[in-house]
């Protein structure tokens, strides 16, 4: 794209995995075994199976809690 260009390039898709329960019992295992898919593009996305994520019910006071995992180092 040359400077002062309005076209906009959107940036290609990012890999997406959907491992299974048996894939996704060791997490860092999984990631160690697409990263190499990941690096290419940089980011990916991935999905926990369905039923590994946990109902989230509003709190008495309307908040409806976030769930964040965080594995350092990763």
């Amino acid at each position: 794209m040359e400077p002062g260009s309005d076209d906009f390039l959107p940036p290609p898709e990012c890999p997406v995995f959907e491992p299974s329960w048996a894939e996704f019992r060791d997490p860092l295992g999984y990631i160690a075994k697409i990263r190499p898919i990941a690096e290419k593009s940089g980011i990916c996305k991935i999905r926990p199976p369905a039923s590994g994520i946990p109902a989230l019910t509003p709190t008495p006071w309307g908040f409806l809690p976030c769930l964040f995992l965080y594995q350092a180092g990763v």
